[in-house]
């Protein structure tokens, strides 16, 4: 029987958290873990902003597109329209960390085996929640069962972090 996407990935979820990844030396009590953020709201509400300055949207209509808070994992954030989730990218998970009194997101994508995919995927996520949520500063990882040696060295030269949790 194929394995559902949802399967592997409440797997990896549960691991991450079982083995209080990222981060380890921080309690796990500081940590809270987001599943399937969507990303790209900054870059839609941009287009739109474009779009009606325009077509000349009225102003009070384009002072509440200013006022949109745009992290997708603030308490203040809204549920997109089905139109905009559509255009939106979407992160496995991201894990809030306190430590020291500062957070930081680590933005973390799923996969069965390490592969470049993964790879592309969570440059191009970190990047569209940097620009989401430019508050926390951004690590990158991936976590996955099997890995990779050639495409773990990458990763390592370039700072993403690699869990393999078979």
């Amino acid at each position: 029987m194929a394995m559902m996407r949802s399967d592997l990935h409440d797997r990896l979820l549960r691991r991450l958290i079982i083995n209080n990844l990222p981060q380890p030396e921080v309690p796990i009590w500081n940590k809270i873990y987001y599943r399937e953020v969507p990303v790209g709201y900054k870059a839609y509400l941009e287009w739109i902003r474009a779009l009606t300055e325009r077509e000349g949207m009225p102003n009070d209509e384009m002072n509440w597109i200013n006022t949109i808070n745009t992290c997708p994992i603030s308490r203040f954030s809204m549920k997109p329209p089905p139109a905009v989730r559509s255009s939106l990218k979407v992160i496995d998970y991201v894990c809030v960390v306190m430590h020291s009194r500062e957070k930081t997101a680590s933005v973390i994508e799923g996969k069965k085996k390490l592969n470049y995919e993964a790879v592309g995927q969570v440059n191009v996520l970190s990047y569209l929640f940097s620009r989401d949520c430019p508050q926390f500063p951004t690590r990158k990882a991936i976590v996955c069962e099997e890995s990779d040696t050639l495409i773990e060295e990458y990763c390592k030269k370039f700072d993403i972090a690699v869990f393999c949790l078979p």
